[in-house]
């Protein structure tokens, strides 16, 4: 009995974040909590709107999942002009830090995409997110998203949390 509230009690921690939502498609995850969800988001489309294929424009792309206007509170950090209204750099650096450092809990294992928005999230789920949040830290040293997580701690978190879902889904 005690086993099964305290599964309950782990599972109530568990949010949907819907890091986008539209005609696009859906980018889903879920979260411990708003400022987990929140990090992802951010951090997410500044990341992919600094590492366009050649052709594309952020403000195409961001036009298109809604963005056009910054969406970064001012408690969180602030927008950038260029790729325009998504976190500038040390803002992103915090959030990636955040979601790296706190990757046991906060990470995007579980990312579900659809439609033209799978090819965002398919590119974020699981340890390609990691690699993509972890190396987001170095941001504005050339290597955006490029880098390999960190050793040994994040990994075990990974195996940690794979595991652990692995044990819930079974």
């Amino acid at each position: 009995m005690r086993v099964i509230a305290a599964f309950a009690a782990v599972a109530s921690f568990a949010m949907e974040c819907k890091i986008s939502s539209g005609s696009s498609g859906d980018i889903i995850t879920e979260t411990p909590d708003e400022t987990c969800c929140a990090y992802q988001t951010h951090a997410l489309f500044s990341i992919v709107a600094r590492n366009l294929p050649a052709g594309m424009t952020w403000s195409m792309v961001g036009g298109m999942v809604g963005i056009t206007s910054c969406t970064i509170p001012a408690e969180m950090g602030a927008c950038d002009d260029d790729p325009a209204n998504v976190a500038d750099e040390p803002t992103t650096n915090m959030m990636a830090g955040y979601i790296c450092d706190n990757w046991a809990t906060c990470n995007t294992i579980g990312m579900t995409s659809t439609g033209m928005a799978a090819q965002v999230g398919g590119e974020f789920a699981g340890e390609k997110g990691q690699v993509a949040f972890c190396g987001s830290r170095t941001l504005g040293d050339g290597t955006l998203g490029t880098t390999s997580a960190p050793g040994a701690t994040t990994a075990a978190a990974t195996t940690a949390a794979t595991t652990a879902a692995a044990t819930t889904t079974a």
